[in-house]
């Protein structure tokens, strides 16, 4: 591909997608706590107020499932 001036680059989905969603989302909601898979169980998981309110084994699983529970919430 000689003479072609294109870069790769991440269009969305990517890892630094979701590091800066989670990033933002933390921002949003201080009161949801995220932590990451341990080497016992493999999954994501947010709490609040020492209740799991989601967990996934992908990052950006979890991220779409807690914007979606806020939304449902008055």
């Amino acid at each position: 591909m000689s003479g072609n001036n294109s870069q790769l680059r991440v269009i969305d989905g990517g890892l630094e997608d979701t590091v800066v969603r989670r990033k933002q989302f933390e921002d949003a909601h201080p009161e949801i706590v995220i932590t990451t898979p341990k080497t016992q169980a493999s999954l994501w998981t947010a709490r609040r107020d020492g209740k799991t309110l989601a967990s996934g084994y992908r990052l950006g699983d979890l991220l779409d499932t807690l914007s979606w529970l806020l939304e449902k919430q008055p």
